[in-house]
C-alpha cells in the first residue's frame, strides 16, 4: 500500500482557478435561476385591466371616507403610520323588479353586479364560474330549478361545473335570489 495521494490539481494556478470557479458557479447559478423565476411572465389573456378592475368592482373595490385620496391620508398620517380605516362602499340598488315579474338583461345585470355574482360569472362567457346562459340549457324544462338553483346559490356548493367551489351567499336577499334565478333560468 501507498500512502502517496494523487490530485488532479498540480500546480498553484490550477488550484487557484478551481478556487475561483467553485465561488462563481453556485453564485452564477443562483442569479440565473432568480431571474428565471421573477422573470416570469403570465400568458396574456386578452383582458385589459380596465375590464378586469370593472368585473371585480363588485367585491374588490376600496373607497377612503370623506373623499380623501390615498396620497393626503399619508401625507396627514405621515409615512409609517396606519391610515384612517376606510368606510364599506355603498352598494347600488339594482332596478326593482314587478313583483313575480322575470328581470330584463339589464336589470339582471345590474344585480348580478350589485350581489357580487359578476365577480365570478358572466351571461355568455365562462369567468370563474360557468356562464349563466349553460346554466339555463342545463335546467330548460326542469320543474325543480328553480328551488335546487335558489338554494345552491344561499349555500354554495361544488362538483356540478367543474372543481372550483361557489361560496355561499348568505349575505344576498332571498327575494335577489329568488330574482336572479328565475332571470337565470329565462335566459336563453
Amino acid at each position: 500500500m501507498s500512502d502517496e495521494h494523487t490530485s488532479p490539481i498540480k500546480t498553484p494556478k490550477q488550484l487557484l482557478i478551481v478556487l475561483l470557479l467553485a465561488f462563481l458557479i453556485p453564485i452564477t447559478l443562483f442569479l440565473l435561476l432568480s431571474q428565471l423565476i421573477t422573470g416570469v411572465k403570465r400568458e396574456d389573456t386578452g383582458e385589459t385591466e380596465a375590464r378586469v378592475l370593472s368585473r371585480i368592482k363588485p367585491v374588490g373595490e376600496v373607497t377612503l371616507a370623506s373623499g380623501t385620496d390615498a396620497t393626503a391620508t399619508n401625507a396627514a398620517t405621515g409615512p409609517g403610520t396606519a391610515a384612517p380605516a376606510a368606510s364599506p362602499p355603498v352598494a347600488t340598488a339594482a332596478p326593482a323588479a314587478k313583483a313575480g315579474a322575470p328581470l330584463d338583461l339589464q336589470s339582471g345585470q345590474a344585480m348580478m353586479q350589485k350581489d357580487g355574482c359578476a365577480a365570478c360569472h358572466a351571461v355568455d362567457k365562462a369567468v370563474v364560474g360557468p356562464p349563466y346562459s349553460q346554466v339555463a340549457a342545463k335546467y330548460r324544462g326542469d320543474k325543480t330549478a328553480a328551488a335546487k338553483l335558489e338554494q345552491k346559490v344561499k349555500a354554495g356548493g361544488s362538483g356540478v361545473w367543474g372543481p372550483v367551489p361557489m361560496p355561499p351567499n348568505t349575505a344576498v336577499r332571498d327575494a335577489d335570489i329568488k330574482a336572479l334565478v328565475s332571470w337565470i333560468l329565462s335566459l336563453k
